[in-house]
């Protein structure tokens, strides 16, 4: 189910001077563009995103997941955090690039947090977080730029002027 859309940015770090907000995207939400919009004009600086990606056990879900993440933090200019208990478990900053080191509980050597070797392995990412106070066109309009330019290309569409052959005898 998901949350509210006028939910409420919580507080992550309080500075005085520019406290850093967090909205939540819980699972599949990543998959939607208007909560992450929402949560964004809401005034959060980071998306955390929760999930149980697991039990798509090891398929192509994990590099769809991480697509999608990044096209988020690109369409919303916010830090994307992905905590997965089984992986994948990333940072993506504000233009949508990768960042930060998984670490393996078990001794293991670390890992970039794209990689497909952290799903399923004991351990945590470690990152600062990377904000962009100001957030994208996209969050400000939404998809309303491309509804009126789909209603100005209908009415070329309809209102102009036809060719009409001549009849082939």
């Amino acid at each position: 189910v998901p949350g509210p859309a006028d939910q409420e940015p919580m507080i992550l770090f309080p500075d005085p001077a520019r406290p850093i907000l967090a909205g939540t995207i819980v699972c599949f939400e990543m998959l939607s563009p208007a909560p992450c919009r929402s949560r964004r004009a809401a005034g959060a600086d980071v998306l955390l995103n929760p999930s149980n990606y697991g039990w798509f056990g090891q398929t192509a879900f994990r590099a769809q997941i991480r697509a999608v993440a990044r096209l988020r933090a690109a369409e919303t200019a916010a830090a994307i955090v992905v905590a997965g208990n089984t992986g994948p478990t990333l940072f993506y900053d504000p233009l949508g690039r990768p960042y930060g080191r998984f670490q393996p509980i078990e001794g293991e050597a670390a890992q970039p947090l794209e990689s497909d070797a952290n799903t399923y392995c004991r351990g945590y990412a470690v990152a600062p977080l990377l904000v962009d106070p100001e957030p994208t066109p996209y969050v400000r309009w939404g998809d309303m730029p491309w509804f009126g330019l789909g209603v100005v290309l209908l009415g070329f569409g309809a209102f102009s002027p036809r060719s009409r052959d001549a009849p082939v005898t």
